[in-house]
């Protein structure tokens, strides 16, 4: 197995700039014509909208229970 290599953040940031994971998933979906990485991407792409909407629940609870007066 081959082993990934992290990029730079200032690399990231140069190549794709404020991208979105999603759209970033967008733009390699159009720039390839092979349907199983297609599924792919697009199965990626719903796993980040689920991960982004449970990020923001659990925030809303953090943020609840931390300024509440009762506790």
């Amino acid at each position: 197995m081959r082993k990934h290599e992290p990029v730079h953040p200032n690399v990231m940031k140069k190549q794709f700039g404020e991208n979105t994971i999603c759209q970033t998933l967008r733009d390699i979906y159009n720039m390839t014509d092979d349907p199983d990485i297609q599924f792919r991407l697009r199965v990626a792409v719903s796993m980040a909208k689920a991960m982004t909407k449970k990020l923001r629940e659990y925030k809303a609870d953090w943020s609840k229970g931390f300024w509440d007066e009762r506790t």
